[in-house]
């Protein structure tokens, strides 16, 4: 019985927290595209030289 009556206030919690979730992870792959598009420019430059 208390775990029925503590899901509801367990969906309310996740679903809060996952916009900030989804907003992280975004970030967090637009960071790491970012240092990997850096990082082909670097071999880039480096194979000219």
């Amino acid at each position: 019985m208390p775990q029925l009556s503590a899901l509801p206030w367990v969906l309310y919690f996740f679903y809060s927290l996952l916009p900030l979730m989804m907003m992280v992870f975004i970030s967090s792959m637009g960071l790491v595209s970012e240092v990997l598009l850096s990082n082909d420019k670097a071999m880039l430059i480096m194979m000219k030289w």
